[in-house]
């Protein structure tokens, strides 16, 4: 490499670091990158054509995204893994591994053999579900990621439409997690209070464990909030204009049906068994009611119908369930 450090430190890694192809401005809009061996041009571009908004680039800047991405994707699969666990896994697979020196540190990961670690330290892939509502935005939110958890309980939940961090607050519900016990946050303790629960667990890949044949079904996420459009806007918005609306959904036309009114699509949140599935052996209907009084979708396992149905749930926006889940008592669950 050309740029930055060429030695790794006895407790690092190494990555690719020469000539590596990312998108690049168009040439001749007044970026230059000459002093880096950077661009988009004949002089530089070791990427093959020039000019064609891909170039090539050299040094750390370009290192460190490759290990960056291996992080993200060793966390996809089990979002729970703490940073330093993270770490361990991406060093024990490099191939110094066994002999780490200054200069090459662990030496460059194999990201299969990371992610195959992982995966087999992950018990059926699945992760909790974290279940929170906020009285002040009268929004039922779920995620499996915990830094999602820690943004809505300390108050920073996007969208947002104005209102102080403790109007914005988010509480758990549902059951809490053995071994769990408080959402990652680097802001005051008191941010981070809310104690991690869940009403159900999701898997945190595409495969099926009970069937070679049929995949799981994406869980996607929308959003909308009080000064999107909307014809008419939702009366809730008179009397709460910080009220948000989170929904779910895992068909395509589900996601156009909420896009037509204005939701906007954030991601895949995890999968869930299809419904076009015979229903596994210790597995429940995840509903999705929504109540007109607060404008706001909740997704739940059918176990809790009464309860939600109670709080005011009790319209269905096309079907009134998504797929199977697994109950959350506490602990993973066992796929029979």
């Amino acid at each position: 490499m050309t740029i930055g450090s060429n030695n790794a430190g006895s407790a690092g890694v190494v990555a690719p670091a020469r000539g590596v192809v990312s998108t690049f401005p168009v040439p001749g809009i007044g970026y230059s990158f000459i002093n880096y061996h950077c661009g988009d041009s004949a002089a530089f571009d070791e990427s093959g054509l020039a000019n064609d908004t891909f170039g090539s680039c050299s040094g750390t800047s370009m290192a460190a995204p490759h290990i960056s991405a291996l992080g993200s994707m060793l966390r996809s699969i089990n979002p729970r893994m703490s940073a330093s666990q993270i770490k361990t896994y991406i060093r024990n697979a490099g191939n110094w591994a066994l002999q780490p020196n200054s200069i090459y540190g662990h030496g460059m990961p194999d990201a299969g053999f990371a992610a195959i670690q992982v995966a087999n330290a992950t018990p059926n892939r699945l992760a909790p579900l974290f279940s929170l509502y906020s009285s002040g935005r009268l929004d039922y939110f779920y995620s499996a990621v915990p830094q999602m958890g820690s943004t809505a309980a300390c108050g920073f939940l996007r969208p947002r439409v104005g209102g102080t961090a403790a109007q914005n607050f988010y509480t758990s519900v549902g059951t809490t997690i053995s071994g769990y016990i408080a959402f990652p946050s680097a802001a005051a303790p008191a941010c981070s209070g809310s104690q991690p629960r869940a009403q159900v667990w999701i898997f945190t890949t595409p495969r099926n464990p009970i069937s070679g044949t049929n995949s799981l079904a994406p869980l996607y996420r929308l959003s909308w909030k009080c000064g999107d459009p909307a014809t008419p806007p939702p009366a809730v918005c008179s009397s709460n204009p910080l009220h948000m609306d989170t929904t779910y959904t895992t068909d395509p036309a589900g996601i156009e049906a909420f896009e037509d009114v204005g939701y906007r699509l954030d991601g895949i949140e995890g999968y869930i068994y299809p419904k076009n599935i015979a229903q596994p052996a210790g597995s429940v209907r995840l509903m999705r009611k929504y109540n007109p009084a607060r404008d706001d979708h909740a997704i739940f396992p059918q176990t809790l119908l009464n309860a939600i149905t109670a709080e005011g749930y009790t319209q269905n926006s096309g079907s009134d369930w998504l797929g199977y889940v697994y109950v959350n008592t506490g602990i993973v669950p066992t796929i029979q």
